[in-house]
């Protein structure tokens, strides 16, 4: 007999060599090596572990648990995630746009055609947006947003909607025990972590819209002359032997530059100038004698350098100081700007491969003893005196030609750029926020991005355009679930071009859009649907070729088949057709990836509905087909369950499908599973909440209507004795927290909480339900000293006491707290608006300040979308 849905094993798969590569990582050889080469070699192996795997596969468990790996063991300066591997494979694998979407469908385990994707993101027409797309949860993020959200990055990873990198967003990180736990067992805690992004406020930095076109890295041995900027279209960086990031080398650099390396020129052209004259005027001299010769030589080889008519080019004095700090602090002869020609020649010689000594020693020939007579004249034959002129001027000459290639070179023009016109290297660092780009970058044209190694040398990441920069839209997001701006926080230069939505959805945007609203209880309702259409033009659902074929014959040999038959039947079609266009093409669905998404929906709609609670007929139809594929998957033929699809859509008729849905055995073992769980973990929590200590019980805390606070607690009725037990605790952690909301957001003023009672799973199984003669609660204050808090409050409680609903379950009410003022003005709130007695105070000097406290049957009250938000005063 084969095993539940609800007890499918799930195992965490790791790619077999991991182990061993990340022992080779640890090598003191490697370790070594530069940040810039250990994160080459690592994303060029995970690339590797990817494209060995077979073409229909779902590698995101082994590729988290790689990253993890390379995390957790310090392989690199910081942490290894997903988007670090995929900027390598967007800007530096070296793979066509296609490849690199097929290696992103190995990893999410789905590769189909990228138009397919258009029913999720506006993608038609080849269609890329510019830099990162985000998939957001809103905050705090709930179950129905988090997997909602997770699957939207999954399709956005796998279509590469933006032209950078694609991020999963989970406000506030790694969500309870409740929401994380299928996410756990399927993937680790890890997917959150090496993953997902945690922003409240969603905002792009400079790795989200950095790029490597036009950036040209270039070593210091370049000559200046060789580099091309294009009308300020390449951006050339400088790097030193081990790529790392030393300056940046601009268009209006050259200008600056040559006009420092114009007053050395001078200076050799005028030595040039001085040593003809003062030769020709020696050899014009006949039988000139030995002394004057050396008089002569001395003057060309150890006077300063100020000496040799440089006074003939009028430098003012801002240029004698560069020409000083050249010399001495770029070619790094200690006197400067003073210095002895023949010094800074044995200096050039040194530096830039010249012959300058060559061409003195040629020189001193002339003084060669042999030359002179006993009387000490010269005795040299006109030949020989221009054949050592000759010699020695053409060595000078092509010892100048070498010395000006080496001042040519790349780092010598960087040198005079940061030691003689200050100019320091512009740059930012990967996590540079928008706003911090703009003003570095300023005038120029582009801005490096950098990051830091441990040693604190920069690794060029690339280079950000002043262009894209100024672009209105810096990046793309999709919403799932609460799609709107109280909810999810986003700078004004990205813009939403995807939403799916149950609730009131306020987006605008001036593109088209993908937006899929539908009145159903779960968001993820609606991505299952979308799901449902794109898996069966491609999913063969784990059945090999032959089985298809003999379901199909089987059924086929029926003489009367049944509704339920002949709808296999279709889907068995469906499935053949999958076959056979997976024979002809490289797409894939892979069955693991699609029974993840089964398992993640039906997990989030059981959740938003309450198990089943508030369930309307197109929330239960997607719920009996999850249950269906879910178990074909399993089994790896066609089978179907349940379905309700040939009943009455009336409501007494959904009333007994719902319960035959809770009956069904297999949905049973699965949400059985999920509810024990969270019963347990809510009990903890209940438990552990105390004054002052960080809690998650009131997490799911909305801000509505820029002035509401309105959190709930969702528990079953197995924890109302922990809940009892620790109240007062609870209601004062409530009261601090809403103190600390005022601070940070002034103009909320009005706070309430829910304690919501839920069937657990064995209620909902058998029938039970929530015990009738047990209460659930809701909590509500505000600021007794400002008028327009207390109108609030009167508003809310003026509109529930006309709602039919909240006639018909009697709500009661109490002020509970220390005998203060306060008390007597809730009081008389709650005599104006619903009939309150006033000898119903409840005193508990446990708590800071008085509460109203209603009390309502369980299971009444338990949507704050529809029976709280509706009545908020505006």
């Amino acid at each position: 007999m084969s095993l539940k849905i609800g007890d499918i094993p799930l195992e965490h798969k790791t790619f077999d060599k991991t182990p061993s590569l990340i022992a080779s990582f640890q090598s003191p050889e490697f370790r070594s090596k530069t940040s810039i080469e250990r994160s080459e070699i690592l994303n060029r192996t995970l690339f590797e572990l990817i494209e060995e795997k077979p073409d229909c596969d779902f590698l995101l468990c082994e590729v988290t648990d790689f990253l993890a790996e390379v995390t957790r063991n310090a392989i690199l300066d910081g942490p290894y995630n997903l988007t670090a591997f995929e900027r390598w494979l967007n800007q530096l694998s070296g793979l066509s746009y296609e490849e690199n979407r097929r290696i992103r469908g190995k990893i999410v385990g789905k590769y189909i055609p990228r138009d397919d994707f258009n029913s999720l993101f506006p993608i038609g027409q080849n269609r890329v947006h510019p830099n990162t797309h985000t998939v957001t949860a809103h905050t705090p993020p709930d179950l129905d947003s988090l997997t909602g959200s997770f699957l939207g990055w999954l399709d956005a990873f796998a279509c590469r909607v933006g032209t950078s990198l694609t991020v999963w967003n989970v406000p506030l990180g790694k969500p309870g025990a409740v929401a994380s736990r299928l996410f756990t067992l399927l993937y680790s805690d890890e997917i959150f972590y090496r993953v997902a992004k945690q922003k409240t406020l969603i905002s792009h930095v400079a790795m989200d819209i950095v790029q490597q076109e036009y950036l040209q890295r270039v070593k210091g041995n370049v000559n200046i002359r060789q580099l091309d900027h294009q009308r300020y279209q390449n951006h050339i960086i400088h790097i030193d032997e081990d790529g790392y990031f030393l300056g940046d080398w601009r268009v209006s650099d050259v200008d600056a530059v040559a006009q420092v390396q114009r007053l050395l020129n001078m200076i050799m052209h005028a030595y040039e100038k001085e040593v003809v004259f003062k030769l020709t005027l020696l050899f014009s001299k006949p039988n000139f004698h030995y002394l004057e010769c050396k008089t002569t030589l001395e003057g060309l080889l150890e006077r300063t350098v100020p000496e040799y008519n440089l006074q003939s080019y009028d430098l003012k004095p801002h240029q004698i100081d560069q020409l000083d700090l050249y010399i001495r602090k770029v070619l790094g002869v200690s006197e400067g700007y003073r210095c002895i020609i023949k010094s800074f020649f044995q200096r050039m010689d040194d530096i830039a491969g010249s012959n300058f000594m060559t061409y003195a020693t040629e020189l001193q020939k002339i003084a060669d003893g042999e030359f002179y007579d006993n009387d000490q004249h010269s005795d040299h034959t006109i030949d020989e005196l221009f054949g050592i002129f000759h010699r020695c001027y053409q060595q000078l000459i092509d010892s100048t030609k070498i010395l000006r290639s080496y001042l040519d070179r790349l780092d010598v023009a960087m040198a005079i750029k940061r030691e003689i016109l200050g100019y320091k290297p512009t740059m930012v660092s990967t996590k540079a926020e928008i706003n911090e780009i703009r003003s570095k970058i300023k005038d120029y044209r582009h801005i490096t991005v950098v990051f830091p190694d441990s040693t604190g040398r920069y690794v060029p990441v690339g280079v950000i355009h002043r262009d894209d920069l100024e672009q209105p839209v810096q990046g793309t997001i999709s919403f799932r679930d609460f799609c709107n701006y109280d909810e999810i926080k986003l700078h004004d230069y990205l813009e939403v071009i995807s939403a799916i939505d149950h609730h009131r959805t306020t987006i605008n945007s001036q593109k088209a859009m993908v937006l899929s609203v539908a009145d159903v209880q779960s968001s993820n309702v609606i991505t299952a649907e979308k799901y449902f259409e794109m898996n069966d033009r491609y999913s063969t659902r784990g059945q090999s070729f032959e089985s298809i074929l003999e379901q199909i014959q089987a059924l086929q040999s029926m003489d009367e088949p049944s509704h339920r038959e002949l709808r296999i039947l279709e889907k068995l079609y469906r499935k053949r057709r999958a076959h056979t266009l997976a024979k002809s093409t490289r797409f894939f669905i892979d069955p693991e990836r699609e029974l993840h998404d089964y398992l993640l929906c039906l997990n989030a709609i059981i959740d938003d509905t309450d198990l089943l609670n508030k369930c309307g007929w197109r929330d239960l139809h997607s719920i009996a087909e999850l249950v269906n594929r879910i178990k074909s998957l399993q089994e790896e033929k066609e089978v179907e369950i349940i379905d309700f699809s040939d009943r009455s859509q009336d409501r007494r008729t959904l009333r007994r499908c719902i319960r035959e849905m809770l009956e069904c055995e297999e949905l049973y073992s699965f949400y059985k599973v999920v509810y024990d769980h969270r019963q347990s973990v809510v009990d903890d929590l209940i438990r552990s909440v105390e004054p002052g200590k960080d809690t998650r019980f009131f997490e799911d805390r909305k801000i509505q209507n820029h002035s509401c606070s309105i959190s709930q607690f969702k528990m079953f009725p197995g924890n109302w004795p922990s809940l009892e037990n620790n109240r007062d605790n609870i209601l004062t952690t409530w009261l601090n927290l809403n103190q600390q909301v005022r601070r940070k957001e002034s103009g909320v003023d009005f706070f309430l909480h829910m304690v919501s009672t839920i069937p657990g799973a064995q209620e909902a199984y058998t029938g039970k339900g929530v015990n009738p003669n047990e209460r659930d609660e809701f909590w509500l204050t505000g600021l007794s000293e400002a008028d327009e808090s207390i109108s609030r409050m009167r508003q809310f409680l003026n509109s529930i006491s006309k709602s039919p609903k909240h006639q018909s379950i009697h709500l009661n009410a109490h002020v509970e707290g220390p005998n203060t003022p306060e008390v007597k003005i809730y009081e008389r709130v709650l005599k104006d608006t619903i009939g309150y007695d006033d000898k119903a105070f409840c005193h508990n000097d446990k708590l800071s300040r008085p509460v109203i406290i209603f009390h309502f049957n369980q299971g009444s009250l338990n949507s704050r979308k529809a029976d709280i938000t509706p009545f908020l005063p505006k």
